[in-house]
């Protein structure tokens, strides 16, 4: 199983390797859908990698696929959070007098 993950928007999630084999050891192929935005599955290194750029909760659906049509899904949830709080320039205090 793939463990679910909550990072910062802007901020990279941590990389997750799908790794996978059917019984007689052949590799097996990987569907992944549901990423969110900025988020993207590399078929070369099996990796899911990026940098959310959205906040929201997203389920993340991998289906893997063995050479005979066999599959195996696994969900996962990524949650983006927007945590920071504004930066406010500060604002000079006034002095004025009534009826100006």
């Amino acid at each position: 199983p793939v463990e679910d993950q909550t990072t910062e928007v802007n901020t990279p999630i941590k990389d997750v390797t799908l790794n996978g084999k059917d019984n007689s050891g052949q590799p097996v192929t990987h569907e992944v859908s549901g990423l969110p935005e900025g988020v993207t599955y590399d078929p070369e290194t099996n990796t899911i990698s990026g940098t959310p750029t959205t906040v929201g909760s997203y389920d993340v659906t991998v289906v893997s696929t063995d050479e005979s049509g066999n599959t195996t899904e696994t969900t996962f949830t990524i949650t983006v959070e927007d945590t920071t709080a504004p930066d406010v320039d500060p604002v000079e205090d006034q002095t004025t007098e009534v009826n100006t």
